[in-house]
Parts: C-alpha cells; structure tokens; sequence
C-alpha cells in the first residue's frame, strides 16, 4: 500500500501588498498581475535592478548631448568646467583613437573630444562611416581624470 505523503501547504506573501497567495502554482510570487507589475515598476524607479548599465547610459547619453550643442553651435574649443557645468562626465566615452600630436582622441559616439593642457576641450566629429567599426579599443569607462 502506497502511502500519501502530506505536503504542508506554505502559507505565501504577495511581496507587494502582503496579502496571502491564493492557490495556484507552486512558485506564485505575487498574488495578482497588478502587484506583480507595481512590484517590478517600483523596483525598475529605485534602480534595484540593472543600475549599472543604466547609470553608464544616462552618462553617455548626457556627454553626448552636451557634445552635440556645442556642435550645433559651431563651437571648436572650450573650457573644461564649463563642460563639467552642463553635466559632461569625462570618465565615460565610447572609444578612443590616436590622434596625430600624440593625445589620445576620446569619443562618445560620434562626437571627440580632445583634452589640452591649458584646460580648454577640442571638439571633433567623427567622419567615418556609420557602419564601420570603432577603430580603437573600446571602452564604456575611462580614466581621464
């Protein structure tokens, strides 16, 4: 004779709400899709998941925006903190390529930046074709500090 092995039910707790799990499956999280997508909207709002990459977007796209308006603007050359003023990270670019004086030319996206040592940026746009590989190393973090 067989016998039926009793299996205690385990009393669950919607994360979201704390309400009890009504039954269903075994590995039920939440006790309703409304909780399941407030949950996760909450957690996606405070960075809890994935907030590495999207602190490393935010500041690409931020340092290209910046380089951009000055490029709308035909602006070759400014200062360093001003820069820094409108929110331009200089850790984070996308690539860098030699450049022919010897300094390194660091880009993000299609937009360079060139640092002097009198503190000013020169700006540069890339020219090459979009489909074409960077043509230095690639790197999503930079020490130029």
């Amino acid at each position: 004779m067989k016998t039926k092995k009793l299996i205690a039910m385990r009393k669950s707790v919607c994360p979201e709400c704390k309400k009890t799990i009504p039954a269903g499956r075994s590995d039920k999280r939440f006790c309703s899709d409304t909780c399941r997508i407030s949950f996760n909207n909450h957690r996606r709002r405070l960075g809890i998941e994935g907030s590495g990459y999207r602190i490393i977007h935010q500041a690409l796209k931020q340092n290209r925006d910046v380089l951009s308006a000055y490029q709308i603007v035909n602006t070759e050359w400014v200062s360093r903190e001003e820069l820094e003023r409108y929110g331009f990270n200089f850790r984070y670019y996308t690539h860098s390529v030699p450049h022919e004086n010897g300094r390194s030319l660091n880009f993000v996206y299609e937009f360079g930046y060139e640092l002097t040592q009198n503190g000013y940026v020169r700006i540069h746009k890339e020219t090459r074709d979009k489909n074409e590989l960077p043509p230095s190393e690639n790197c999503f973090q930079g020490n130029n500090e």
